[in-house]
């Protein structure tokens, strides 16, 4: 479907031209269509003539066990393998520096992309879990996964017509997936009180009973590492009129390590690259910042008549409980007075409260 609409909003399917209307030379419904010569070529979408559908082959292996009084845990490991893959190139790029447009390979013509299935990606993850279910007042739910997704396509996952640095060299942009978590926990909670239950030594009735009884507290817990990202230059004006403002020159290592410093990540392990020359930094090298984020609820519920079961239940939600900070993205283009900054952040705390009248 995106290739589809891709192709059909551009010439020959779609062409669109700009008219104007003054009081010498009036704009009429017959002349409403005039032919205007075109400049330029200005299809902005190609697809390989001998395209050929991708496709992900996928294997697992989970080994479960019981332990009784609801409780029981998984162990287990989750392969996938995406072959014939989209991977958008700029043909008609200009080479890296320059700045006169007649440079490139189709010289009245600005850039396209061109899409062409020829990426990989793999895919493996090591995935734990250890469940309770509803016993004795309690049930719960632990995930932990230990992953690593690799591709060299960077429109896998990636936002918009996100190009290859170079389309010559499509094998310098293999690395980390756009939406690779190494590490992933998420965990969850159920507990109700036992009060007046099969087990429970304190009467219903009784005093302590009615202050008791018909609680519930809910949770839950996110706690992730964050998406990798890649450190970028900008490009001269020429340059992004070529990529279609894409931004896909990556920067320059300068052999630092990255996990250093006094921010995100090590500031100084990149730089922009040599005039004339493509950037060496590896795609999406910069580990993104983490998740946390814990969310708890309680509720109580009071009976105002067992023959009609009509309940009057009150609960309070809170998302992110401990206000924590959650950085989602960050500024990576070198040359820019951004650079090294947060850009945006989660959701802040929020409360709820839910009254209902169950009948």
């Amino acid at each position: 479907l995106s290739l589809a609409q891709n192709m059909a909003q551009q010439p020959p399917f779609a062409v669109s031209y700009a008219v104007n209307s003054s009081p010498s030379d009036l704009l009429t419904l017959s002349r409403g269509f005039t032919a205007v010569t075109q400049q330029a070529v200005t299809n902005t979408f190609a697809v390989d003539r001998f395209y050929r559908t991708p496709y992900a082959g996928t294997w697992n292996i989970t080994i479960q066990h019981e332990f009784g009084q609801g409780f029981f845990a998984e162990v287990g490991y989750l392969g996938t393998k995406g072959t014939r893959l989209d991977v958008r190139t700029q043909p008609n790029q200009l080479p890296p520096g320059d700045t006169n447009s007649s440079a490139t390979s189709v010289a009245n013509a600005t850039g396209f992309v061109y899409d062409t299935p020829v990426g990989n990606s793999t895919f493996n993850a090591l995935q734990l879990r250890a469940v309770r279910r509803f016993h004795r007042s309690l049930s719960f739910n632990l995930y932990y996964q230990f992953a690593k997704s690799l591709d060299d396509t960077a429109a896998l996952g990636g936002v918009g017509n996100t190009v290859v640095q170079n389309w010559l060299d499509i094998s310098a942009d293999r690395g980390l997936s756009s939406f690779d978590v190494r590490h992933e926990f998420q965990g969850s909670f159920n507990w109700t009180s036992p009060i007046a239950g099969p087990r429970s030594r304190i009467a219903a009735d009784s005093k302590s009973g009615r202050l008791l009884k018909d609680w519930q507290f809910t949770g839950a817990l996110t706690a992730q590492t964050g998406n990798p990202l890649t450190a970028r230059v900008l490009s001269t004006t020429e340059e992004l009129a070529q990529t279609g403002g894409a931004g896909s020159q990556r920067a320059e290592a300068t052999g630092l390590p990255i996990d250093s410093g006094a921010g995100f990540f090590n500031a100084g392990a990149f730089t922009s690259p040599p005039n004339g020359a493509f950037g060496n930094a590896g795609r999406n090298a910069i580990p993104g910042p983490g998740i946390f984020s814990l969310n708890l609820a309680v509720a109580r519920s009071f009976t105002l008549s067992e023959a009609s079961r009509r309940r009057l239940e009150f609960r309070i939600e809170s998302n992110n409980l401990l206000n924590h900070v959650n950085y989602t993205s960050l500024y990576t283009v070198v040359n820019s007075t951004s650079y090294g900054l947060p850009s945006a952040a989660g959701s802040m705390r929020s409360l709820n409260a839910v009254v209902r009248f169950r009948f």
